[in-house]
């Protein structure tokens, strides 16, 4: 099964899965490859059982298809590391997937390629190695260039964070096969950290109103989302309607198609699960994603909301 380890546009090595709107070109995908795995059919008891075997998560040599929004492109040229296609002038945002000529295996997992006029769009550039705008994903969302509605472009890498998105912003990996987030918290100073990051937001007074701490029983997901909230002063058995209160105040998600992570491996949240929508995380698109290998109080994979505390988090 071929797998995309990254996706860039016409301009580019390092430009990631974005194009411009009308213009078209050739976007660049890159397979994963050859990768030693744990073999999933091991047996200690059998002599000679492999510990390990090797995987093929290339494109194959024989010319397949590259699919956007599941019409097929033309290939300007294949192997089984790279493929150049051809993007419309008329395309629109969507999923590319590839399809192997040899054996008709699809992408279990695609990545969206971003349409949009390139003059006009915010576009910030996270890379772990440096020569990028930023080296973490926490420090391109945290400036204050960047605003509402802006595309994050994550590059092929690790990134040891768990990543608070408190603005509605679209966060983008060059797919799920290169660029990974790992969640688990090391050094425990993270933590607290984390911690430090929510409070500020107006975690603490969020937490003495649902008389239930979210925060702490499904601690350091890979990624927490928090849109701008509304809740009542006191507490939710005595609640003070006079009093209106605000967390993460100054940062609604009140549009569509500004809000989305896509095109991420998502590893070794060891509490909080891979993603965790609080409250106000309207129009949250997840999309393209694998969630794998976390644990979480909620959910391993995506959470939405707090259980059992009768408070509507708008999470629409």
């Amino acid at each position: 099964t071929p797998i995309i380890y990254s996706l860039d546009g016409p301009g580019g090595a390092g430009t990631g899965p974005v194009i411009d709107e009308g213009a078209g070109g050739v976007i660049t995908i890159q397979s994963k490859g050859t990768v030693s795995i744990i073999n999933p059919a091991y047996d200690s008891n059998v002599p000679g059982s492999p510990f390990r075997v090797d995987r093929n998560y290339g494109f194959g040599t024989i010319e397949g298809q590259v699919l956007l929004n599941d019409a097929p492109l033309t290939i300007n040229s294949w192997s089984d590391s790279t493929i150049e296609a051809v993007v419309p002038t008329d395309a629109v945002t969507g999923r590319v997937t590839v399809v192997r000529g040899d054996n008709s295996a699809a992408t279990d997992v695609g990545v969206t390629l971003h349409v949009v006029d390139i003059a006009t769009t915010n576009i910030h550039y996270v890379d772990d190695d440096g020569g990028a705008d930023y080296m973490t994903i926490q420090d391109a969302i945290d400036a204050n260039s960047t605003l509402p509605g802006d595309l994050i472009l994550v590059a092929p890498g690790v990134y040891n964070e768990n990543v608070i998105l408190f603005k509605p912003l679209r966060l983008q990996g060059f797919g799920s096969g290169g660029t990974t987030i790992f969640g688990y918290p090391n050094p425990l100073e993270k933590l607290d950290l984390w911690h430090d990051r929510l409070n500020a937001l107006g975690a603490r007074e969020f937490v003495q109103f649902l008389l239930k701490d979210p925060f702490g029983e499904n601690e350091a997901p890979g990624i927490i989302v928090i849109g701008e909230t509304t809740f009542e002063g006191g507490n939710l058995q005595n609640p003070d309607p006079g009093v209106t209160m605000l967390f993460n105040e100054g940062y609604p998600f009140n549009l569509p198609d500004r809000t989305q992570i896509d095109g991420f491996t998502i590893s070794g949240s060891k509490a909080g699960g891979a993603i965790f929508a609080v409250s106000g995380a309207n129009h949250l698109v997840v999309s393209c994603n694998n969630l794998t290998g976390n644990q979480g109080a909620y959910a391993g994979g995506v959470a939405i909301g707090t259980q059992d505390v009768g408070f509507a988090s708008t999470n629409h």
